[in-house]
């Protein structure tokens, strides 16, 4: 097997994780949520709000804002997805 990228492994590992805790009901639905949840910090991980003290011009600060909303959302969707599955 070939080695896997650390982002790829951490996703990995998450799943491994659930899998070897003990079987429930939703264990599918939980290792899942698991999985995407290590997805979710390794696509779009939780940073920080672009500064509007920053030295960038304005084109640039609104881009990186713009940026920072599309990330924020679909980290948001794929941790609504988590939550669901974890709470079936």
């Amino acid at each position: 097997m070939t080695e896997l990228s650390p982002d790829t492994a951490r996703i990995v590992e998450a799943f491994d994780d659930c899998y070897e805790m003990p079987h429930d009901d939703n264990w599918q639905e939980l290792c899942i949520a698991a999985v995407l949840l290590a997805a979710a910090d390794q696509v779009v991980p939780n940073g920080p709000k672009p500064s509007a003290n920053s030295d960038y011009h304005l084109n640039n600060w609104t881009k990186s804002m713009d940026q920072y909303y599309q990330r924020q959302q679909t980290r948001e969707e794929l941790l609504a997805i988590a939550a669901e599955l974890k709470a079936s």
